[in-house]
Order: C-alpha cells, then structure tokens, then sequence
C-alpha cells in the first residue's frame, strides 16, 4: 500500500484525496453533472457510446468501478478529458483503500536506511 502511495504522488501531485469527507463516485458525478442537468437517460447515452444500459446504470447506482475505456468514450462524448473521469475513480479508490487499510497501516513500522 505504501508502494501504491508514492506511485500516486509521482504520476500526478496534483491529485488530493479528500479527508473530510467521502469523494465523488464518478457514477454520482455522471448523473448529477452530465445526465440530470441534460435530461439524457442511460438508455440514451449507452446508445451513444456504445455500452450496455447495465455497465451505465451500475456505474450510476456505485455498484461499478470506471474503467479506462469507459472514461475514454464519456470524454469523448461529453468534451471532457479521460484524465477528470480517472482522477474521480482514483480518489474514490484510494480513499476506501486507506480507510479499509487503516488498522494494519498504523502497525507498519517505516524501515529506517
């Protein structure tokens, strides 16, 4: 875990996980900030993007983590960047792994050089 720490803060320092509070599930984000306010329907929108209605609706209920190809096909279709779609997984990812990770982190000792 402490591994995948450091790979995060290396690939992009730009990304901060909140502590306050839960992060955005991008499937919340999707329904609240793209399907809601253009009155689009999963049914509409996976027809356009070429997925099922199921991988869309799961993604929007939070039962569905984002893959990198779906991020690539919501970009594309909405005009956003692959990389705002990822960075929502991300940050959703690692807040639950951190909390799930926890109890066993406090008992790891960093190596001394």
């Amino acid at each position: 875990m402490l591994i995948i720490i450091n790979l995060v803060s290396i690939a992009n320092p730009m990304i901060r996980v909140p502590t306050h509070r839960v992060p955005t599930h991008p499937g919340e984000m999707l329904q609240e900030e793209f399907l809601l306010p253009a009155n689009l329907t999963i049914h509409e929108l996976s027809a356009a993007i070429y997925v099922s209605e199921e991988e869309i609706q799961t993604l929007v209920q939070e039962q569905r983590a984002l893959t990198p190809g779906l991020a690539l096909r919501l970009a594309k279709y909405f005009g956003t960047s692959a990389d705002f779609w990822m960075n929502l997984q991300l940050r959703w990812d690692f807040y639950h792994a951190q909390n799930a990770e926890a109890a066993i982190l406090s008992n790891i000792q960093p190596r001394s050089a």
